[in-house]
């Protein structure tokens, strides 16, 4: 199967550099898909922005919840390894939640890695 990048030329190999490769590679049978985005703030906002302003940027619609769609009012990031990306249900000071994955790195703001809670999707953040 041949799988073509979504993006092209100038951004293609700026991606490339980035990256050091492909946007998609198999390893072992599995699937790793490489996605790239530039920000113009420094490394520490960036990586706050992401984590601490996670509701702001995930996008909403029902193929982006494992849980009742209609019911979250918020997506929210524990700080620190061992902490939860969860889906917050019905109230933003609800302890009604979907735990959506589990913090295994927390190196900012180098790197953040997850686990999901709900199949077998790992999840790193450079």
């Amino acid at each position: 199967m041949s799988i073509q990048p979504l993006i092209s030329g100038q951004r293609q190999e700026l991606c490339k550099r980035v990256v050091g490769g492909d946007f998609v590679k198999e390893l072992a049978g599995n699937l790793e898909f490489v996605a790239v985005a530039a920000f113009h703030v420094d490394p520490d906002t960036a990586f706050r922005a992401f984590t601490d302003e996670m509701d702001l940027w995930w996008v909403r619609g029902p193929i982006n919840f494992w849980s009742d769609g209609h019911r979250v009012v918020e997506v929210r990031c524990e700080r620190g390894v061992g902490g939860r990306i969860m889906e917050v249900l019905d109230r933003p000071d609800s302890t009604d939640v979907f735990v959506r994955a589990r913090i295994t790195a927390w190196e900012p703001p180098d790197r953040l890695s997850w686990d999901s809670a709900n199949d077998d999707v790992a999840t790193e953040v450079l």
